[in-house]
C-alpha cells in the first residue's frame, strides 16, 4: 500500500552553553552535501555552510515524525567527538552574524548548489547575498512531501501554495526570527523531487518543540487535502496576493487577516493547530497514513488562545 510520507532535512547552529556564541560545524560535524555521514536507521548528517544538517527517514505517522525530528538532532550531536561538543548545545537561533574568523574556509563561503523555485511566480528564486552583511548566516527546516506514489495527480504548484497558507502564514505568527527571509524562505519556495516536493519556506523554528513538530505534520496533511480537493489559489487573487505579502514581509497583522480571509483559525495551546472557523468547513481530510505505532509525546503547555 502506498502512503503519503513526510520527511525533513533540518539545519541548526551549534552554540556554546555559557555565552550562546554560535560556532561553525567545520571540524565537528561529519558529512558533506555530496557525502552525508550515516548516523544509522536512515538518519544522516552533513555540514551545510557553518550549520549542521541532518536527514530523517520519511515518516508515515505523526509520532514517527516527531520522534525522528527529535532523535535526529541528538544523533547528530552525539556523533561529534565528546571533547569537541562537551561545552556545546543545539542553538534555537534561525539566523546569526558569525565571527569573521570562522568564515575563512571554502565551506563557510558556499551557499548551496541547486536553485529553488517560486510556486507563485513560477520562476527560479534569485538570492541577493549583497543585500545582507557578509557574516550573516541562517538555517531552515524544509519539509519533504512524498505524494507521487499515493496521489500522482496533485499539482505541485497548488500544493506549495496551500502549504504557504497552512504553514507559511502561521509561521509568521509562530517564528520569532524575521531576518532569514531577507535571503531565504520567501513565499512559495520549493524544489521538485522524484517523490513529490521540498517545501523551503520555513526556518527551523519548529524542530525544537514537539507540539510545533506535530503542527507541521498536521498542517502539511491539510495542505495536501486542499490541493487534492480544491481549486488552485491564484497569485493575483486577494488571498494569493496577501499570502505572499504576509510571508515575505513577516507581517503578523496581515497574517491574521489572511487566516480570517481563508476562514481559518490558528489555535495556540497544548496542541497547536490550524482549523476552519465555525462558519466554514474544509473538505474532509483523508489522511491515508499508518496507525500510530507509539504515543510517547508529552505536551506541557496548558494555556490556549486563538488567533
Amino acid at each position: 500500500m502506498a502512503y503519503l510520507t513526510i520527511g525533513a532535512d533540518p539545519e541548526f547552529f551549534l552554540e556554546t552553553t555559557k555565552k550562546k556564541t554560535v560556532v561553525p560545524s567545520q571540524g565537528r560535524v561529519m558529512g558533506t552535501k555530496s557525502t552525508p555521514f550515516p548516523l544509522g536507521s536512515g538518519f544522516a548528517s552533513q555540514r551545510d555552510n557553518v550549520a549542521a544538517e541532518y536527514n530523517i527517514p520519511p515518516a508515515i505517522s505523526y509520532t514517527d515524525f516527531v520522534n525522528y525530528i527529535i532523535a535526529g538532532k541528538q544523533l547528530l550531536l552525539n556523533s561529534i567527538d565528546y571533547n569537541k561538543r562537551r561545552n556545546l548545545q543545539i542553538s534555537k537561533k534561525s539566523s546569526t552574524l558569525m565571527n569573521s574568523k570562522h568564515l575563512d574556509n571554502e565551506e563557510a563561503l558556499n551557499f548551496g548548489c541547486q536553485p529553488d523555485f517560486n510556486a507563485w511566480g513560477v520562476c527560479e528564486n534569485v538570492i541577493d547575498r549583497d543585500a545582507v552583511d557578509p557574516r550573516f548566516r541562517c538555517v531552515g527546516g524544509h519539509v519533504h512531501v512524498g505524494y507521487i506514489l499515493k496521489y500522482p495527480d496533485i499539482n505541485p504548484l497548488s500544493l506549495i501554495r496551500y502549504m504557504d497558507l497552512f504553514l507559511g502564514v502561521p509561521s509568521v505568527l509562530l517564528d520569532e526570527d524575521t531576518e532569514r527571509r531577507k535571503l531565504y524562505g520567501k513565499a512559495g519556495a520549493y524544489r521538485p523531487t522524484s517523490y513529490g516536493v521540498e517545501y523551503r519556506t520555513l526556518s527551523n523554528f519548529w524542530i525544537h518543540e514537539p507540539r510545533l513538530i506535530r503542527f507541521v505534520w498536521e498542517a502539511t496533511f491539510s495542505a495536501v487535502n486542499m490541493a487534492r480537493a480544491s481549486k488552485m489559489i491564484q497569485p493575483d487573487s486577494e488571498l494569493g496576493y496577501n499570502i505572499q505579502e504576509a510571508i515575505n514581509t513577516s507581517d503578523k497583522s496581515l497574517a491574521v487577516s489572511v487566516l480570517k480571509l481563508a476562514h481559518l483559525e490558528l489555535e495556540l495551546g497544548e496542541v497547536i493547530s490550524i482549523k476552519p472557523n465555525a462558519i466554514y468547513t474544509l473538505p474532509k481530510i483523508n489522511t491515508d497514513y499508518a496507525p500510530f505505532i507509539t504515543d510517547t509525546i508529552t505536551f506541557t503547555t496548558t494555556t490556549t488562545s486563538t488567533i
